[in-house]
């Protein structure tokens, strides 16, 4: 007989065979316990919850067992928990753009038994939903992609007890796989002026994610070499020299072709799609392997001479990949003139995805402390083309942007200085899809003066 009081659960058994008559007094009784656990015996029950009790709730047992007259024996008491609610599956979030092979991680919220297994789903470029993983304990995987598509993922769970989160089919988290787009090539033209007018050129190449310790690159100071594209006071013979953050020269050129990388040049040109120069003309190029840092160019001309002047810097690498050295940064300071003596910019974007920049034209703010850099140019704009010509933004003041708590918020990001509130500097945030396109820095009103123009990579 069972009677419950008060979570209590008492049951008196009584064994008696029904085929035992009165003088057999041991019939029907359990047998002496032995070493083979004959004369064990146990009771199973079930009991229901009480309606409305919380996933976690404890239901803990006791049972006291008394043989005869003889002492209660106490078990150890048993706990179940209560699980009633189905778990939760994520897929981790995903960087934006991944390799071809990536790790993919994902995990169960459930508040009782615990998840224990997962089902992954994947779809590929918005195309059906499949079945990945079924039923695996594991938390993360490598998933192998195709270049070129966007892959996107949940998951479902299974906790202990049996419950499963049904599916979805609604995204996690989504990653673009392939390469990604990089900058291959940065130049600048501008008139090369003595002094505080002289053009220099920065770029920072950053350390990647495991690639090759140095990046090779190819830097050009072109001067005669824009003859043949009827540019107007050229620099006669210009001289390049790279700096590092300290000021200490790492190599020189006058001449391209008396350089020591000189035999490789020609080569390089052709594969890296920079146009040809004459041999024996006074442009200076050179082949450097730098490490990851900030780097300085300086183009300065022969007995303190002036003139129109191209500076490049072309990723002369033959291997990249998603954790390869990149460039990162240009910036140019020199003086911006009027008509064919504006500053321009002209950058390269490789790849198979848009790449994001921070492109400034900075003129007002180089004159004030902690710069104080002198006729600066009071008033720049900048005015951004694509390859065909076609101007894709411009911007005059970067405070009447469509967006200027976005610039505030990137140009700390990618470590630009800041610029006062107000100030007359040029600011633009683009997403361009890979091509070539230039930066045009010129004066408001016809205006002249030195002025920055800095790319950023921000993604």
């Amino acid at each position: 007989a069972g009677l419950l009081l008060c979570g209590i659960l008492s049951d008196t058994l009584i064994f008696r065979s029904p085929t035992a008559t009165p003088r057999d007094s041991l019939a029907g009784f359990l047998p002496p316990n032995d070493a083979q656990h004959r004369g064990e015996g146990f009771v199973t029950f079930m009991i229901k919850p009480q309606p409305g009790q919380a996933d976690g709730t404890e239901i803990r047992n006791i049972a006291s067992i008394v043989f005869d007259t003889n002492d209660a024996i106490i078990t150890n008491e048993a706990v179940n928990t209560l699980d009633a609610t189905p778990p939760q599956g994520r897929v981790t979030t995903l960087a934006r753009r991944s390799g071809s092979s990536f790790q993919v991680s994902w995990s169960g919220l459930d508040l009782g038994s615990g998840a224990v297994a997962y089902d992954v789903w994947v779809s590929r470029n918005n195309g059906p939903w499949e079945l990945w993983l079924r039923d695996t304990s594991d938390t993360t995987a490598t998933f192998a992609g195709v270049s070129g598509s966007t892959y996107r993922f949940f998951a479902t769970a299974r906790d202990g007890v049996g419950w499963s989160d049904a599916p979805r089919f609604a995204a996690d988290t989504s990653t673009l796989v392939g390469l990604g787009s990089r900058l291959v090539n940065l130049s600048t033209r501008g008139v090369n002026g003595t002094g505080g007018d002289a053009m220099i050129v920065g770029f920072y190449v950053d350390s990647g994610t495991g690639g090759a310790p140095t990046k090779r690159l190819l830097l050009r100071g072109v001067g005669p070499g824009l003859n043949r594209f009827s540019v107007p006071g050229t620099l006669a013979d210009p001289r390049l020299d790279l700096f590092d953050l300290g000021g200490v020269v790492l190599a020189g050129n006058d001449d391209w072709g008396l350089g020591t990388t000189a035999a490789q040049l020609p080569a390089e040109f052709a594969r890296l799609h920079a146009f040809g120069l004459t041999t024996g003309s006074a442009d200076a190029a050179m082949l450097v392997d730098v490490n990851a840092s900030g780097y300085t160019a300086r183009v300065t001309g022969a007995a303190d001479s002036t003139g129109v002047t191209l500076v490049e810097a072309y990723d002369a690498d033959t291997v990249f990949d998603e954790t390869s050295p990149r460039l990162v940064n240009l910036s140019t300071r020199g003086r911006v003139g009027t008509g064919g003596e504006v500053l321009i910019a002209g950058f390269v974007i490789s790849g198979d995805t848009p790449k994001s920049l921070l492109i400034r034209a900075v003129g007002p703010t180089l004159g004030n402390p902690p710069f104080n850099v002198p006729s600066v140019l009071a008033d720049p704009r900048i005015r951004l083309v694509d390859g065909a010509g076609v101007t894709v933004f411009e911007n005059d003041d970067w405070s009447i942007s469509p967006d200027p708590l976005l610039i505030t918020e990137i140009s700390r990001r990618v470590s630009a200085f800041g610029l006062p509130t107000g100030s007359k500097d040029a600011v633009m945030v683009v997403t361009l899809a890979p091509g070539s396109y230039t930066a045009i820095v010129s004066g408001a009103r016809d205006g002249t003066g030195v002025a920055l123009v800095e790319l950023y990579d921000s993604d």
